[in-house]
Formats: C-alpha cells, structure tokens, sequence
C-alpha cells in the first residue's frame, strides 16, 4: 500500500513539476521577447545587431542615445518592477495560503498610493520624498489591516475581507482627492498612481536590482531548510509524504486540488504538511477552527494517535475547553491576560495546581 501511494505521489509531483517548468519557460520567453521588442522598436527602429553593439559599449550616433539612455533603462527598471510586484504577490498568497492575499487588492499598494496622492496634491511635494511617505503609509495600513483582523485570533480569511474593504475606503478617498484637486497637479498624481518609466535612467538600475535582489533572497530563505541547490525530492522525502498522507487518512487526495476538498479533508491536509518535515514538536494554532463537531473530533483523535504512537509533542491552541479537557495531558489557560499556574486533567476532570 505505501508503495502505491509512493508511486502515485512520484507521478503527482512529476507532472505538477512538468507544468510548472513549462509555464516558467513560457514567461521567461515572453518577456525576453518583450524586452527585445521594447529595445528594437519606437519611434526609430533598430535592428538587433545595433542593439547589441549599442549594449556592448560602442558608440553609434543617434542609437546610442535612444537605446542606451531611453529605451535600456526603461526596460530594466520595468522588468525589476514586474519582479518585485511577483515577489510581493507571492508572499503574501504563500503566507495567507489565498490567491486573493495580494497587496493590490487587500488593501496595502493603495494605502501607499493614497499618501502618495495626498502629498503630490494636498503638500505640493515630489521626488524622494513621496515615495518615502508611500511606503510608510504601505506599513501601516499593513499593521492596521492585521491589528482589526486579530480579534480573538489572527484568520489570513478576516485579514482579506478586512483589507478588500479597506481598500474600498481608501479607493474612495483617492477619487475625492483627486476630484477637489487642482487640473495642474491631477496629471502628477495620475502618473504616480498608473506608474511611469518615461524618467528612468541607468543610475537609477542598480538600486532598484539591490533592492529586488535583497527581498528575493530573504524570501527565498524560507525554504532553505528544506532544499538544496539543484536537489529535487528524493525517496526519503517521498517516504515522508505517503507516511504524513497515510497517518491522516488522505492518501487518496494526494492528487487532488485543496480547493475541492472539505473543510475537514484540508485541516488534514495542513496537518500532514507539518507531519512531513517530520520534527518532534508540532505547534497547532486552533486545528478545529470553522470544523462541525464530527470533524472536530476526528482531528484531535488523529493527534492522538501521533502522539501515542510516534511520540511526537503536540501543542495546539484551543478554545473549547471540553475538547481541551477531553484531550489534553496537560492545559494552560488564559485569564485576563495572565496564565493560570497549571492545570492537568486527571481522569479527565480538571484540577487546579
């Protein structure tokens, strides 16, 4: 049986890495082809032996200028833009496990925008100075959002509804302030809104890559822990995933897209995910959150089960204290703020040291 599912795995993760190879050379493709068409063509056409002696560093009257100090800049500056807006996206979709947990539309680009605006607008400023303002007011909006979206307990779900309307709000402040402005200065802040590349130049290309390098690296060292450069999965890794599959009861799914599994079926899913890294801790922030009772209890017997059979330390955060008293070897409970000093169940009826 561990066999089967090993293989089935192998396949799933084949072609799941087939397609996604395949759709990274397609986008590679296309935007080199962009970016060539972007240097070969304007208002003056250029062939690409030109554009590439023009790169090389040899001087042709007119093609120098326009490739090397207009169009090269702009490409490079839009292509580091386009990646860092990547980066952005996929952290914030990866963190929050939601293809809507993007920043353009929870919320965060326009409280970025709507500082911008006021300051071009309402405080007649530009330059550095804007764009300082922007990313400030980008933080935080971004505590905001994750401060109302706390509540009892931190939801990646509240923080994206609480964002959407955010956004809403901010959206409408923009329109307003853009409406009451003054004819001169809306073009300006339309610019900065919509983005331009028109004022790019070289010495602009290298800060823009050190910074686009540095959050890619440090987004990227998340996964260090688990991969090695040029190391696809192996049979161990393999074996850790048919046996986190099968100890949840959802081999079966191992092929299947989360989105058309129940709310019980993907808490499983997430739990093997921690199971198969295999550690001797699993921290569980509220397993059993939105489940019914039948799920509830499936779940938290499947924990048991971990812990009596393999050993592994489960601590999970719970808010139902029958389930916790059910349970639980040892709770720690919440009162005002501080901790009450330790409470065991014995024969499953809580005491208070």
């Amino acid at each position: 049986m561990t066999e089967i599912i090993r293989s089935e795995i192998k396949k799933g993760y084949k072609r799941r890495k087939i397609r996604a190879v395949s759709v990274n050379i397609i986008i590679f493709l296309l935007t080199a082809g962009l970016c060539t068409i972007m240097l070969l063509y304007g208002k003056n056409n250029y062939d690409l032996n030109t554009v590439i002696r023009v790169i090389s560093g040899e001087e042709i009257q007119g093609a120098s200028f326009t490739i090397g100090i207009l169009r090269l800049p702009r490409m490079l500056c839009g292509l580091l833009a386009g990646i860092a807006f990547g980066i952005a996206g996929n952290s914030f979709q990866t963190m929050l496990r939601n293809p809507l947990a993007s920043p353009d539309i929870i919320g965060i680009s326009s409280g970025s925008s709507v500082a911008a605006v006021f300051c071009i607008l309402v405080l007649k400023m530009s330059g550095s100075y804007v764009s300082i303002a922007a990313v400030t007011s980008g933080i935080l909006v971004a505590v905001l959002i994750y401060i109302l979206s706390k509540g009892s307990g931190f939801s990646g779900s509240r923080l994206i509804l609480i964002g959407i309307g955010i956004q809403a709000m901010i959206n409408a402040l923009i329109s307003y302030l853009l409406a009451k402005a003054s004819q001169h200065d809306v073009p300006t802040a339309l610019r900065w809104l919509s983005g331009s590349l028109s004022g790019m130049t070289m010495e602009e290309v290298p800060t823009l890559f050190i910074v686009v390098v540095i959050v890619w690296d440090l987004v990227s060292r998340g996964r260090y822990p688990y991969q090695s450069f040029l190391k696809s999965m192996n049979k161990v890794d393999f074996d850790a995933i048919g046996e986190a599959l099968e100890m949840m009861g959802i081999a079966e799914l191992s092929n299947r897209c989360v989105d058309e599994l129940s709310g019980g079926q993907r808490q499983r899913v997430w739990i093997a995910m921690a199971l198969a890294q295999q550690t001797d801790i699993l921290l569980l922030d509220e397993p059993t959150t939105y489940l019914d009772i039948a799920y509830q209890v499936e779940i938290l017997d499947l924990l048991t089960e971990l812990n009596r059979k393999k050993g592994t330390t489960i601590v999970m955060i719970l808010h139902d204290i029958n389930l916790s008293a059910r349970y639980a070897d040892y709770i720690f409970a919440l009162r005002a703020g501080k901790l009450i000093p330790f409470i065991v169940p014995k024969g499953r009826n809580l005491t208070i040291d």
